[in-house]
């Protein structure tokens, strides 16, 4: 007991230099992430939240909910959530653009094509020289292309002559036209394209002159030159096109201008 005595001075020494050195420097763990835990567990230390350097944003997608809370239908997003494409609401379209375009973004790129077309021709515009016309073409790029044309004539005109005071009767026909073009497109405006062509072409007639009493003529022949004309076209989709003719067709004897208006498709 009395041994005992004598060493309870240095206990409480000891004792209140352990408390000492936890409640101080002595510990390294409570030192050094003190601040961490104070951070971690401020309702432990009775100190505020500190804001988060990396704010959450409720995922809106991930509980069907909106930001408001009210409940979304299945399919839906909340307001903040992602998209219906999937992307996120922050998603920033690309610079190439967007669909429909290329696998980009940008703009299709053209690719060479042939093309038919089919449709009607006034020969001799204004007089009534009717018929059927085709063509067959390809466009190697946006500028460049040729075509073959094929026609066949519908009807006849006919017209009066004086012949040293006799009267006669004249009818003409076309009974067909073939013709081969080059041809330079340029892009307009909008679904509009206009275009140049230049070819060579061979025509075959039929030309009756008769009396009140005889056929005085009956022939047929053919005649061929130069044709070249002008046009415009109207995309009514990626495939199909109207458009509009103007050729000049040089013949042996005098021109003969013919409109014709066709539909276009791409193959």
């Amino acid at each position: 007991m009395r041994s005992t005595a004598k060493y309870l001075p240095l206990l409480i020494l000891g004792t209140a230099l352990t408390g000492c050195s936890m409640a101080g420097t002595g510990d390294f763990f409570a030192d050094e992430y003190a601040d961490l835990q104070r951070q971690q567990m401020p309702h432990y230390f009775g100190a505020p939240a500190a804001k988060s350097q990396y704010p959450v944003t409720p995922d809106a997608h991930t509980y069907g909910t909106s930001v408001r809370g009210h409940q979304e239908k299945p399919g839906h997003q909340g307001q903040r959530g992602h998209h219906a494409t999937g992307q996120h609401a922050n998603y920033v379209p690309s610079s190439y653009g967007a669909a429909p375009h290329g696998l980009r973004g940008g703009p299709v790129p053209f690719k060479p094509h042939t093309y038919g077309t089919v449709g009607v021709v006034n020969y001799e515009a204004g007089e009534d020289l009717y018929g059927v016309q085709s063509r067959f073409g390809y466009q190697a790029n946006k500028y460049l292309g040729a075509e073959v044309e094929g026609s066949f004539g519908l009807s006849k005109d006919s017209s009066d002559l004086t012949v040293g005071g006799a009267p006669f009767r004249q009818t003409i026909s076309v009974e067909n036209s073939l013709a081969a073009f080059g041809v330079l497109r340029l892009p307009l405006f909008n679904k509009f394209s206009g275009y140049g062509r230049v070819g060579y072409h061979q025509t075959e007639l039929d030309e009756k002159v008769s009396s009140a009493s005889a056929v005085i003529l009956d022939r047929e022949y053919s005649t061929n030159g130069v044709a070249y004309g002008t046009g415009l076209e109207y995309a009514l989709n990626p495939r199909t096109a109207v458009r509009l003719d103007y050729t000049v067709y040089d013949y042996d004897g005098p021109n003969s201008d013919a409109v014709s208006l066709a539909v276009s498709r791409k193959f």
